[in-house]
């Protein structure tokens, strides 16, 4: 089994975790060590390619959608973008 990657978070990305309340901040951080054990490609609910044709996955952890990518030459996993998804207001 290759060893787990390292976890490697874009800043902005660390601001929206920390502008998280306590318990959903613990919840995100918890599915990001998760994502880390599980195969990325496996585990995303969708993708997409960026300018240079990386595949950009997309995982939905309640309230935020988180934008990923492994490198694998370093093993990393690569955390690009947290969008914070705020509920629809009728």
């Amino acid at each position: 089994m290759p060893p787990t990657p390292k976890l490697v978070l874009d800043g902005k990305a660390v601001e929206t975790i920390l502008a998280l309340p306590a318990a959903q901040r613990r919840r995100l951080l918890d599915s990001l060590d998760r994502l880390c054990h599980e195969h990325p490609h496996t585990s995303e609910d969708f993708h997409f390619a960026d300018e240079t044709g990386r595949h950009i996955s997309i995982k939905a952890i309640r309230p935020v959608l988180v934008a990923y990518w492994l490198d694998v030459p370093v093993n990393e996993l690569r955390i690009t973008r947290i969008t914070r998804v705020r509920p629809q207001t009728k």
